[in-house]
């Protein structure tokens, strides 16, 4: 069997680069389980700031790593760890349910300066002013009337809020769609029941 010598100088090379190749997985560790996967926005500036797990609240909407889909993407934080299914474009949430760094009148003046005239419009209608997710991954002020609502990009399903009563949302086909234009496609698809999401919490999981 041959032995191969090696100087004092060339171990001294190996031990550097094994010692920076397990740094380097070590701190991917440490990210990944800290604040690698999960961010929340900052309005204000327009950027993400990782979020550590401990510091996650169940039921707000962060925005987080999807190795299924090798992106990022939005869904709320369920109790217990672990996220909901990913929210597709089209969907619409109440800005309180975000967890944002941001204050609440900072956040109200953001709202007031996207939703221009739909601002004093809203309130004269006493409703409530909602963002709606694009095509871009971006959340925008949804300039009318609406109702918290999510798209599913897991399964195709849409889900409406009714007061506290969810529903899922079908068409004469059933209950997949695709999201084109700008607007919902139905899928056509046999007849089958929706299959009810169980959040894993009490009430209303921390949604409006």
């Amino acid at each position: 069997m041959t032995r191969v010598a090696l100087s004092r100088g060339a171990w001294l090379s190996l031990w550097a680069i094994v010692a920076v190749s397990l740094s380097a997985k070590i701190g991917l560790s440490a990210d990944e389980q800290t604040t690698g996967s999960v961010r929340k926005y900052d309005p204000k500036n327009e950027t993400f700031v990782p979020v550590k797990s401990q510091d996650i609240k169940p039921g707000k909407i962060y925005s987080h790593y999807s190795p299924s889909r090798g992106r990022y993407v939005w869904a709320y934080a369920k109790q217990g760890g672990g996220f909901s299914y990913p929210l597709g474009p089209g969907s619409t949430e109440l800005p309180d349910n975000f967890d944002l760094i941001a204050t609440k009148s900072e956040i109200k003046a953001l709202l007031g300066q996207a939703a221009g005239s739909w601002l004093s419009a809203s309130r004269q209608e006493g409703v409530d002013i909602y963002v709606r997710l694009d095509t871009d991954d971006r959340w925008r002020v949804f300039r009318g009337r609406s109702l918290r609502s999510h798209y599913d990009l897991d399964t195709k399903r849409r889900w409406e809020w009714h007061g506290t009563r969810q529903v899922a949302v079908r068409h004469i086909h059933g209950y997949l769609w695709d999201y084109e234009g700008q607007q919902y496609q139905a899928v056509n698809a046999s007849y089958s029941s929706p299959s009810w999401y169980h959040f894993g919490c009490n009430g209303p999981c921390g949604f409006k």
